[in-house]
């Protein structure tokens, strides 16, 4: 009987280990982050593939490629200004959902012309890369100029 109670402990333990992170995690990235900018998407091309899991079910995997121009800078390290343009890579792994696959939610692959806010980090090639996981890029409406 104890053996059964490892071995449920050990299944849930390890089921847990690729589940949803809470809200906290995902605030505490979003605070570490390098880069916090508002940005315009230029452009958006996506490459995509297919492999299988060791399940054999299909995985797509979508690699992005998001040309943006910076509208604002709140947080900086790499000393990016308003009118610069960025480059963000990242990659997007869409799972069969019949395969029962649980795990962290994927990064959404950005629209152009859309404003975001991003959390981002410098990757050594130049380019930048999601730095919240799935909540790295929150859309973004400016206030209304408008007096009522």
């Amino acid at each position: 009987m104890k053996i059964f109670f490892i071995i449920v402990f050990f299944l849930c333990t390890l089921a847990s280990s690729f589940a949803e992170l809470p809200p906290h995690a995902y605030e505490d990235m979003k605070k570490k982050s390098r880069e916090n900018l508002v940005i315009k998407v230029v452009d958006v091309s996506i490459d995509s593939t297919t492999e299988k899991d060791r399940s054999g079910n299909d995985i797509l995997i979508q690699n992005v490629t998001i040309k943006s121009k910076i509208q604002s800078v709140k947080k900086t390290s790499s000393k990016r200004r308003k009118g610069n343009t960025i480059t963000i890579t990242y990659e997007v792994r869409n799972h069969d959902p019949k395969s029962g696959w649980v795990g962290p939610s994927q990064i959404p692959v950005l629209e152009k012309n859309t404003l975001h806010i991003a959390y981002l980090r410098k990757v050594d090639n130049g380019t930048y890369a999601p730095s919240a996981g799935s909540h790295s890029f929150a859309e973004f409406a400016p206030k209304s100029s408008k007096k009522k």
